[in-house]
């Protein structure tokens, strides 16, 4: 039992756990990311709009444009009949994928009269380049392309999409109940609020359930971290709990000296877990790509004071035992 109580392989085991779960997160965002490639770059806070009476795809732009509930937005128009292409509009400041080469759609090519494109990583090499320019070969002939996206490293359904910013007037002839119409600004709007704006017959969440849960591979994923991250939280207490319920010294005194006693073999505990803690964390963060520490930093902030709790909790009641009557 005396390596439990090896300072240096406690500070090693608490820098391997902190170390091991900016790993975690890391994956949690990686997960997130390539769910969101998957789901055409649409966070879980899309919505799908049923419009009335076929409207036009170039009105429903013009509505979103005036609407001053709506900002901030990227709205895909699906095509039923051909899944991988989309039509693409956007207003304001919007999440968008990201860019392997060249450049994604900006407000110009919205109001162009020009259709251009952006392909998957995929579609690069049946691209045509004549000369300093991409084109993308389609029924009526050919349209430029802009930019290529997806993820070096990882591969996702987006690899394999085309996005389209049509022109004005090829818009205006496109009628909505060709295409699965989704709108997404990256937080929550009431589906009320878009109902109202865009004239809608019907909006419906497209990635959450009624409960709020987020649907298919969202949870699923999310469920698996949440697991591991319970493990290390497991791990942390467990080498707290034996850390201190193996304690060397026998202590025989008084009541009023129990609380001192115990807070002289806590601190040793939490001080050596502590400096494991932050060395692990530190080299996390700097080999993993987090683009978010916080969530990372709170959640080994409380795994820490847990494991002192329990230290103390654990090292009290074992001193307590040795209490000599006043």
């Amino acid at each position: 039992m005396i390596i439990f109580r090896n300072k240096l392989l406690v500070i090693l085991y608490t820098c391997l756990l902190a170390f091991l779960s900016i790993g975690v997160f890391f994956k949690i965002q990686e997960r997130d990311i390539v769910n969101q490639l998957n789901n055409h770059n649409l966070s879980k806070n899309a919505y799908e709009i049923i419009m009335p009476n076929n409207t036009s795809l170039q009105k429903i732009n013009e509505k979103v444009m005036q609407a001053k509930s709506i900002k901030n937005v990227q709205v895909h128009y699906q095509d039923k009949k051909e899944p991988n292409v989309t039509y693409f509009f956007g207003k304001g400041n919007y999440t968008t994928p990201p860019v392997l080469s060249g450049k994604f759609f900006d407000d110009n090519d919205f109001n162009s009269e020009v259709s251009v494109a952006v392909v998957g990583k995929n579609i690069e090499n049946k691209l045509y380049m004549p000369k300093d320019q991409q084109y993308l070969k389609i029924t009526n002939g050919y349209l430029p392309v802009l930019g290529v996206i997806g993820q070096k490293r990882k591969k996702s359904s987006l690899d394999n999409q085309i996005f389209v910013s049509a022109s004005m007037s090829l818009l205006s002839n496109m009628g909505s109940d060709n295409f699965r119409i989704l709108i997404d600004s990256g937080r929550s709007i009431a589906p009320s609020t878009l109902q109202k704006a865009l004239g809608a017959k019907r909006v419906k969440s497209v990635f959450v359930n009624s409960l709020g849960v987020p649907k298919g591979k969202w949870l699923a994923s999310m469920t698996k971290n949440i697991g591991l991250l319970s493990l290390i939280l497991v791990a942390y207490l467990s080498d707290a709990f034996i850390w201190s319920a193996i304690i060397k010294q026998k202590y025989n005194i008084s009541k009023k000296d129990i609380h001192r006693a115990t807070f002289q073999e806590w601190q040793v505990y939490t001080f050596i877990s502590g400096v494991g803690s932050i060395i692990g964390l530190i080299m996390g963060l700097i080999y993993f790509d987090l683009n978010d520490d916080v969530y990372a930093s709170i959640y080994n902030a409380v795994v820490f004071v847990l494991a002192s709790v329990v230290c103390y909790v654990t090292i009290y009641n074992r001193i307590k035992k040795h209490v000599i009557e006043d």
